[in-house]
């Protein structure tokens, strides 16, 4: 039963980022050279797949095998930012990062207005 609860979250985080790259189940399914049928099943945890279909799936998502396997939200998080932010240009990371520096500050602020208050 464990191999079931491992292949259904799996199959979730695989569904959730072809969802958000906007990329359909037949679409994804015939560029990896399986069924649509087989990667329903695959997202659904109701099939196991081999490591063969396991890379190809990160490949064709442009996401770390770590994302995938990885239960740490911090990690998870951290690889779908590398992942997200791969292709962005340099002016997008600047702002990026710039966007980043803001939240801190923010952080920063709130937090010495807890202590005072």
């Amino acid at each position: 039963m464990q191999d079931r609860a491992f292949y259904e979250r799996i199959g979730a985080k695989f569904q959730s980022e072809r969802e958000r790259q906007k990329i359909t189940r037949e679409h994804m399914a015939e560029q990896i050279n399986i069924s649509s049928k087989f990667l329903y099943e695959i997202e659904s945890g109701r099939k196991g797949f081999s490591c063969e279909i396991f890379r190809n799936m990160c490949k064709y998502l442009h996401v770390n095998a770590d994302y995938i396997l990885e239960e740490d939200d911090v990690a998870s998080s951290q690889m779908r930012i590398e992942t997200m932010t791969r292709d962005f240009s340099i002016e997008e990371m600047n702002y990026l990062v710039k966007m980043i520096e803001g939240i801190r500050e923010m952080r920063k602020a709130y937090e010495q207005n807890d202590k005072i208050g």
